[in-house]
């Protein structure tokens, strides 16, 4: 039995009945070939050109035939559901091609061999294989798909980015790969994806590594190292500390400030730690973050040291004093071709259009131009509106609009759907946009002496009543003289006296 899910076998003795279904994929408007053959007492099922394949229910045949009076049903079956299309070159064995004309147009030879003969024939059409329309006027398909019509069958072909059956999701580019390698993140759009790459890195796919050393960020003679996860690294020399290199160090172990026989290390945060003897004292630092009321660090925390005191900046300041402004797009820190700007303690991304967040590190729904035939308008990083362009409409201004509908010329006139407007082509005798003006023919001089002119349809007439000329435009002069005599002669004729 074919359905539209595959072909299912049924096979039975006079106690049982098996059922086997074959996953084959014939519900496509597509002709295929499939055949039952025995072979070793079992049954092979071939389709197309795929190779054979044997039913794998448990039974064995004892024969392959059928009797003389047995009943072959073809298609539907009686009261139940099924295959619903197109058949042809059905053959059982050698027998001849089963036909589905009715019985009384057979002849010939097939009167003298074994042959089926049709007891009954349901819904047959013999006129050639067709199908009813499955996508209807109005289009199932979603976002812009097109609806293709199959056998018994629609199909939608999606727009980039776009899948399901009726193309009804955003397809995850993203998915099932790691395009972006381990330097960025994949971010989805629609019908593509981009790479929000991590700082110190470039490229479509931020496969580059950026070069921060080309610009010697590094102060007061420090070395540059690039580092491989895409930042750097100074190397500074003994007088100065801080990530460039950019704080001098006020005092070094080399001048011995440890007393009392204190023993000195530098720290790592450019000053140096003096640890005493056990039972001794070292020497008292003076408050030098609090001279005269004021504090020594403009913007940070003050630390006393010996002969003097640390600052530790915040953020966006550097300076022995914390009282410059730190270069912070020296780093590069917009992503997404933004341009960064530098303030004071910090610094401020202007993105490019469509990018969002502190670093336009987030990508908007507008970059992905999913307005067809209009402008974007972004609200988020995932709502946006569409406003089409004029002629067309849809959340995506994909489908034009099509002004002919509202069938707006008159008188007959034809109307021809263009992008943003429509276009009457007039019959003869009638003008104006939507053909709904009359064109006046009579024009001065179409009607000779005197005569009236009509206005018609793509044309004239003229009135010579009472003009002395008659014919179409009044034109050909009327002999008075011959109707006068003729005239006479009747009024003789009936013997009138005057």
């Amino acid at each position: 039995m074919l359905t539209d899910f595959g072909v299912d076998v049924i096979y039975s003795n006079s106690t049982n009945s098996i059922r086997d279904p074959l996953a084959l994929p014939i519900s496509d408007g597509q002709w295929h070939t499939f055949s039952l053959q025995e072979q070793n007492s079992k049954l092979l099922a071939e389709f197309d050109t795929f190779p054979s394949t044997p039913l794998l229910a448990p039974f064995s045949l004892t024969r392959f035939g059928i009797d003389k009076n047995a009943r072959l049903v073809l298609g539907k079956g009686f009261n139940s559901t099924g295959f619903k299309g197109c058949l042809q070159k059905i053959t059982f064995n050698d027998f001849p091609e089963i036909s589905f004309l009715p019985k009384d147009t057979f002849s010939g030879n097939l009167n003298t061999v074994l042959h089926f003969v049709p007891i009954q024939r349901e819904n047959i059409q013999s006129d050639g294989c067709h199908s009813t329309e499955v996508c209807g006027a109005l289009n199932p398909c979603k976002n812009g798909a097109s609806c293709i019509d199959h056998f018994y069958l629609k199909e939608c072909r999606c727009s980039a980015g776009f899948e399901g059956e009726f193309c009804e999701r955003n397809k995850d580019e993203c998915a099932g790969h790691e395009s972006c390698g381990k330097n960025g993140k994949c971010v989805d759009g629609i019908g593509d994806f981009i790479c929000q790459c991590m700082p110190g890195f470039v490229g479509e796919k931020c496969e580059t590594a950026l070069d921060l050393c080309r610009q010697n960020p590094c102060q007061n003679g420090g070395k540059c190292e690039s580092l491989s996860n895409g930042t750097y690294a100074c190397n500074c020399d003994e007088q100065y500390f801080g990530r460039r290199c950019q704080q001098k160090r006020s005092v070094t172990c080399t001048a011995r400030p440890c007393e009392n026989g204190g023993i000195c290390k530098d720290s790592e945060d450019g000053t140096v730690e003096c640890e005493c003897p056990e039972g001794d004292n070292c020497a008292q630092f003076a408050d030098i973050c609090h001279l005269s009321g004021q504090s020594f660090c403009k913007h940070g925390a003050c630390k006393n040291i010996f002969g003097g005191a640390l600052c530790t900046c915040d953020e966006g300041w550097t300076g022995s004093r914390c009282d410059i402004d730190e270069d912070e797009c020296a780093e590069f820190p917009c992503n997404n071709n933004g341009t960064c700007i530098n303030t004071a303690g910090g610094f401020r991304c202007e993105c490019a259009p469509f990018y969002l967040g502190s670093r336009c590190e987030i990508q908007g729904i507008c970059a992905t131009e999913p307005c067809l035939h209009g402008t974007c308008v972004q609200h988020s990083a995932k709502e946006h509106t569409c406003n089409c362009d004029k002629g067309f409409e849809g959340s995506r201004c994909d489908e034009q609009i099509d002004y002919c509908k509202d069938e707006p010329c008159q008188n007959g006139a034809t109307c021809q759907k263009l992008i943003g407007a429509f276009k009457c082509s007039c019959i003869a005798g009638f003008t104006g946009d939507t053909c709904e003006t009359d064109i006046d023919d009579c024009v001065i001089g179409s009607c000779a002496n005197n005569g009236k002119c009509l206005d018609r349809v793509n044309g004239f007439e003229c009135a010579c009543n009472g003009t002395g000329f008659k014919g179409a435009q009044c034109t050909e002069d009327i002999n008075e003289c011959i109707i006068n005599v003729n005239v006479k002669m009747d009024i003789l004729d009936q013997n009138v006296i005057w």
